[in-house]
């Protein structure tokens, strides 16, 4: 695990289980990616052997990056709010394309996240290459009627935000 990733930012002991461990941001980064992917990687069996019956609270969305990802996260808020913030603080202040949305939170993201782990991208934790299979898969998650007019708002509030940030660059 550490021979591939070059030491990066600060180095300083962090808390994990009962412990700590020595770690710069870098290594952080990938101890946190090996337990989503054991933990997504259990969710996944318990899930096929029948002993998840119900999903835990929340909204689970994927959605088109502009840099041509995908990316798949949940909410348990029950609301877009997240997204804003995604598209604020992982997209460069555009808006996200919403493909999917979909009921049920850590766990269906979990499931998500292991079912795609092979076009996962590298240092993204929760951005996959957007193939044609994944954006088929996630379109055919489809988006629940009662949050249509959510989506809808969404979309519109991001417009005209989208809009007014490129008005302020035109010229007199």
């Amino acid at each position: 695990m550490t021979g591939e990733i070059e030491h990066r930012g600060e180095v300083r002991e962090r808390g994990f289980g009962n412990g700590t461990l020595t770690l710069c941001d870098a290594h952080v980064f990938v101890l946190a990616a090996w337990r989503n992917d054991q933990t997504a990687k259990e969710v996944t069996e318990l899930y096929e052997a029948g002993l998840i019956t119900e999903h835990s609270e929340g909204i689970t969305y994927s959605v088109e990056m502009d840099n041509g990802n995908a990316k798949t996260g949940m909410t348990e808020k029950g609301n877009l709010g997240r997204l804003i913030r995604v598209s604020k603080e992982q997209n460069e202040g555009k808006p996200v394309k919403i493909l999917a949305l979909w009921e049920g939170g850590r766990t269906r993201e979990l499931l998500a996240h292991h079912q795609w782990r092979d076009i996962r991208v590298p240092d993204q934790m929760e951005q996959f290459r957007l193939t044609p299979e994944y954006r088929a898969w996630a379109e055919a998650q489809g988006i629940p009627e009662k949050y249509r007019a959510m989506v809808e708002e969404y979309e519109r509030e991001q417009s005209r935000k989208l809009r007014n940030s490129v008005d302020l660059f035109k010229e007199d």
